[in-house]
């Protein structure tokens, strides 16, 4: 019998040590030039993490710490000891390492060695790409286009993220092909220019633009020498790009048709204004096919990331969840080092919560922050789960970052309601929402009140509050009203 509990004492303690391992998440992303590797987890892990380089193999140790790693597949082999993890990569030249935080992530770029036959097939490869750009059209794309101009899914062969290489102090970023064929260029040589500068820009069109520029100027509403100028952005485009950063969308919408790009790098830029100022006129349509394009042929990492982004945002305010969700695992995989990489969780959080699928939105809600906007939205897909509790917890500590957001949030603050009705504060959740006397929740506050009503013992009172709410326009909602509108008039004929 001793022997018995015992046994099961260590079993009990096995399983619970089993439990309580911290846990490390995989996961990676090609590049141009490197592999990354991205390991992520608790910060007291992370930080301990010790690389070692040896010829094919990486190995990263934890000091002592006990781990499990959610088994992932990836493109090169790997495996677990008790306290490391060894990376295997045939022709392995260098890694590059970085910690990061926020979340605690420990990223490794791993670099193959090129043979003489890749260089050469990578620079046929430049070659082949600035031709393709050549013969794009630059222009709005109208719908009738659209088959034209590749819209549709996106195309993974083609839409390949490139994040900001970490390359040794004295290397530079990578050129492309037809950055290395202009430079290459000497004398009375022309760089090469794209077809698509077939029309020149014509003096009504610079006096119109500058006279956009003078306007702007006298308002006020923006500095460009204080704002500074992006690296990325032709000198030929600088004006348009002020017109952007000042929020004078309909101006740079009516200015672009003229300003043609005059050569390959020009084109993303391009396109990325046009899609940008199309995003701030609300014409979602036309924006998304821009921005993606703008994906396609950008060359500057930060371009690449500024366009999947943009694009992210306007898929989610046209309603296009799934393909906004899509967009934002995207640019946390392939932008680990972004510092937008919160702003990122969060999106993908919104877009998880709108799907429906509260327990992953919470989950990325905790990768996002601490700002108020973060702590309520995470606080509404607890009370989405009904997780009341957890949710009237992180209420309280979002009302004290910002109190005046749920005036400003409709979903938060007929949420926040719910939340006080279910914990049993019902006077305070009756006045709170008796205030929602129209928009979008108005009929869903109705059943509420119905509830509080029914609860109070004021049955008259719920059957009027469950039939208007049974009015409702939305299927849910109808249901939900009908629904407790009959346990209201049984308990009324009792």
């Amino acid at each position: 019998m001793l022997s018995l509990l015992v046994l099961q004492a260590h079993t009990a303690g096995a399983a619970f040590w089993s439990k309580s391992r911290p846990s490390v998440d995989l996961r990676y992303g090609y590049h141009k030039e490197y592999l990354r590797v991205v390991l992520e987890g608790p910060h007291n892990i992370i930080t301990k993490g010790k690389v070692k380089h040896k010829e094919n193999e990486v190995k990263v140790t934890f000091d002592d710490t006990d781990f499990s790693v959610k088994k992932k597949k990836l493109p090169i082999s790997y495996s677990k000891g008790k306290h490391h993890m060894l990376f295997k990569k045939s022709n392995l030249e260098k890694i590059v390492v970085r910690t990061l935080s926020d979340p605690s992530r420990l990223v490794i770029d791993f670099y193959e060695k090129k043979t003489g036959h890749e260089q050469k097939k990578t620079g046929s490869t430049d070659k082949k790409i600035t031709n393709q750009m050549n013969k794009v059209k630059a222009r709005p794309v109208k719908k009738e286009d659209q088959k034209a101009a590749g819209t549709g899914p996106d195309k993974p062969a083609t839409e390949k993220i490139e994040n900001v290489a970490a390359t040794k102090p004295e290397q530079k970023p990578s050129e492309s092909g037809h950055q290395r064929a202009e430079q290459k260029k000497t004398g009375k040589n022309e760089v090469v220019k794209d077809t698509l500068a077939t029309k020149k820009i014509d003096d009504a069109g610079e006096k119109k633009l500058n006279a956009l520029m003078d306007e702007i100027n006298d308002q006020g509403s923006i500095n460009p020498a204080k704002n500074g100028e992006k690296d990325f952005v032709p000198p030929h485009y600088k004006k348009l790009w002020t017109l952007l950063e000042s929020g004078n969308y309909y101006g740079l919408l009516t200015a672009l048709p003229e300003y043609k790009p005059e050569d390959a790098p020009s084109v993303a830029v391009y396109h990325y204004m046009y899609g940008a100022a199309s995003y701030g006129a609300k014409n979602y349509i036309d924006a998304i096919e821009h921005l993606r394009l703008a994906y396609i042929y950008a060359s500057p990492p930060v371009l690449k990331e500024k366009a999947l982004s943009l694009r992210a945002r306007t898929h989610m305010d046209a309603g296009f969840l799934q393909e906004s969700r899509a967009d934002y695992m995207m640019l946390i995989r392939d932008f680990p080092l972004s510092n937008q990489i919160r702003k990122a969780h969060l999106g993908l959080a919104n877009s998880l919560s709108k799907l429906g699928f509260y327990s992953k939105a919470v989950k990325e809600y905790d990768r996002a922050g601490e700002d108020a906007e973060v702590l309520y939205s995470k606080a509404n897909a607890l009370q989405r789960l009904e997780r009341v509790k957890d949710a009237r917890i992180i209420y309280a500590k979002a009302k004290l970052a910002d109190g005046a957001y749920p005036e400003r949030s409709a979903e938060t603050y007929y949420l926040l309601g719910e939340n006080m009705r279910m914990s049993g504060n019902l006077a305070t959740a009756e006045k709170h929402m008796s205030r929602i006397a129209s928009g979008t929740y108005s009929d869903s506050a109705k059943i509420s009140l119905g509830l509080i009503a029914l609860k109070k013992g004021n049955v008259k009172e719920s059957i009027s509050h469950f039939t208007a709410g049974s009015n409702s326009k939305e299927r849910k909602i109808r249901i939900s009203g009908l629904f407790n509108l009959a346990l209201a008039q049984i308990t009324w004929r009792q």
